[in-house]
């Protein structure tokens, strides 16, 4: 029925103290109105008069008071059930019964909700995890076959129910609180969490017609028909499901068990099998909130993993450019130091009467040799960006592809591109710092994404293979459709600092020479029919000599060049 928050634009957490700092007496009013209303719309005369409702939405209501306001509102649990008594069913239990039922039922609930709220228990009123779900799921069962039970047990002493009767009519009252709990519950908790109320666009409108058309066409046939025709309800809430979560599955089975109550209270579709609705409403609760959790938990892992991902590329970004210029105000500190010594003393020579002249070109020698071991160090720290050590050992290719695609998912999707890899089979370990191969093919593939960017979406394509090379060893190929490099940018020999990307820092392909030259190898680039492909390779593992590597990769930049 409504989408969920997939980015977090449509409302976020609410904070507790918020619906704490509401009215007291306006949310018993409130609640109180609620629950006699949803009493009307869910009592059933014909089904049974002693009670026993095909649903209870008023206990979900109950449960989502409790949960979002606190235990100082559990007297309402009993004063709301034996209001709605007395105004709908005229208590057509007798006083002391009644009385009995309220008060036994109400405290197995408080009991329930005193146990979810307790701090080890950790549940969160927003259900944004697995966990808190199962935990309610679990809660409400125990608790409401408890009520079940004892509301039986009572109308059993009180004489006013044959024992043969007992079993169905547990099930029967059991079956109907556990669907009044988890519809109306998940719904008003997630309702109530969300800082303003959600969107209901035409996917949504569409989805509520689906349910209306579902319920009409199962009540509508008639008694006869109705058992083979339930399933159709399943259609809708399998749709809200997977395209809403948790979020849009709890509207839609509100929504749907409104529907219902509102065509039994109408009388529609004759003599309608209400244990029949209550197996289907349950099943399709419990299928329905399961599939939901597991969408949003999706979603929420995803958004997650982008938002890693995003954190963890600004931190590499600051990281990196700290690191290096930490380096140079370390390294260029002491000449520096040196330097403004050495002119000082240049200065006092100068100004002594008479001038000390070989004192100041003494020093002024020794300043012009700081000035160059500055500059030494400068040219020091730039070679540092294309060179480096790596930790190689026998590694297999194609899990190094696997992850470093799995990583780039996101990103492949967010750019609405097609990724094909394929490694040869038969392929033998390489010599390779797993991570840093990892990291290698990251930033090509990641170059070819953003150099598809202007491309229409049928065209954006990258590659990613490895194959065998003459010699041992693997080269992994990467292209992809793009425009290729500037003429003032050399993949091959990349310069950092240099970008063509406005937000660029310039160190990708910088990074991959340096992990590249640390494993004896080079990239190679070549351009040929609209298709851009960069390749590096690595040394078989069973010669031990990473510079095989290094000669492959030379042939195949030589092979390229040839290109």
């Amino acid at each position: 029925m409504l989408k969920s928050a997939r980015n977090g634009d449509d409302g976020t957490a609410m904070p507790p103290e918020r619906w704490r700092n509401l009215n007291p007496a306006q949310i018993v009013v409130i609640f109180l109105v609620a629950h006699v209303m949803l009493e009307l719309g869910t009592h059933v005369p014909s089904y049974s008069p002693l009670g026993i409702t095909p649903w209870n939405p008023g206990a979900g209501l109950g449960f989502a008071l409790v949960l979002l306001l606190g235990l100082a509102y559990v007297p309402l649990l009993v004063v709301a059930p034996l209001l709605a008594d007395l105004i709908v069913r005229h208590t057509s239990l007798p006083v002391w019964v009644e009385v009995v039922e309220v008060l036994l039922t109400s405290s197995s609930y408080i009991a329930a909700l005193w146990l979810l709220r307790l701090p080890n228990v950790g549940f969160d009123p927003g259900l944004r995890a697995i966990r808190d779900l199962l935990v309610l799921v679990a809660v409400a069962i125990v608790a409401t076959a408890v009520v079940a039970v004892t509301y039986v047990a009572v109308l059993r002493m009180a004489n006013l129910l044959p024992a043969s009767e007992m079993v169905l009519a547990t099930m029967r009252y059991w079956a109907g609180e556990m669907i009044g709990i988890l519809v109306v519950a998940p719904a008003v908790l997630i309702l109530a969490a969300r800082v303003r109320l959600p969107r209901l666009g035409l996917e949504g409108m569409l989805q509520g017609l689906s349910i209306v058309l579902a319920v009409g066409v199962v009540v509508g046939v008639g008694p006869g028909y109705q058992q083979q025709l339930f399933y159709l309800l399943f259609l809708p809430m399998v749709w809200i499901a997977v395209r809403g979560g948790l979020e849009g599955i709890s509207a839609g089975l509100l929504s749907l068990q409104v529907g219902l109550m509102a065509a039994l209270h109408l009388g529609l579709g004759g003599n309608v099998d209400v244990d029949a609705f209550q197996a289907v409403m349950l099943v399709l609760t419990f299928s329905g909130l399961a599939i939901g959790i597991l969408i949003s938990e999706r979603e929420r892992a995803v958004r997650q993993l982008r938002a890693h991902e995003a954190e963890m590329a600004r931190v590499g970004r600051i990281t990196g450019l700290g690191s290096l210029t930490s380096s140079i105000a370390h390294e260029i500190n002491q000449p520096l130091t040196a330097i403004g010594n050495y002119v000082r003393v240049v200065q006092r020579a100068l100004e002594a009467s008479p001038p000390a002249m070989e004192a100041a070109r003494g020093a002024a020698a020794k300043a012009v040799a700081q000035v160059d071991r500055a500059a030494g160090v400068v040219r020091g720290l730039r070679e540092l960006l294309h060179s480096g050590r790596a930790e190689v050992e026998p590694q297999p290719v194609a899990p190094i592809m696997a992850e470093a695609l799995e990583l780039l998912a996101p990103e492949i999707s967010a750019a609405h591109a097609r990724l094909d890899s394929n490694v040869e089979r038969g392929l033998g370990l390489v010599l390779a710092d797993r991570l840093q191969v990892e990291q290698v093919i990251v930033n090509l593939v990641r170059n070819g994404l953003e150099a598809m960017r202007e491309l229409p979406v049928a065209e954006r394509q990258v590659t990613v293979s490895a194959v065998s090379v003459a010699g041992g060893g693997a080269e992994i190929r990467v292209t992809d459709r793009g425009p290729g490099f500037p003429q003032e940018i050399d993949p091959v020999r990349p310069q950092p600092g240099r970008s063509e990307k406005p937000d660029g820092l310039g160190l990708g392909l910088a990074l991959c020479r340096s992990i590249l030259e640390a494993h004896g190898s080079r990239l190679a680039h070549r351009r040929e029919a609209g298709v851009t492909l960069l390749s590096f390779r690595l040394a078989a593992a069973h010669g031990g000599d990473t510079t095989r590597g290094g000669e492959a990769s030379r042939g195949g930049e030589d092979d390229a060049k040839a290109g």
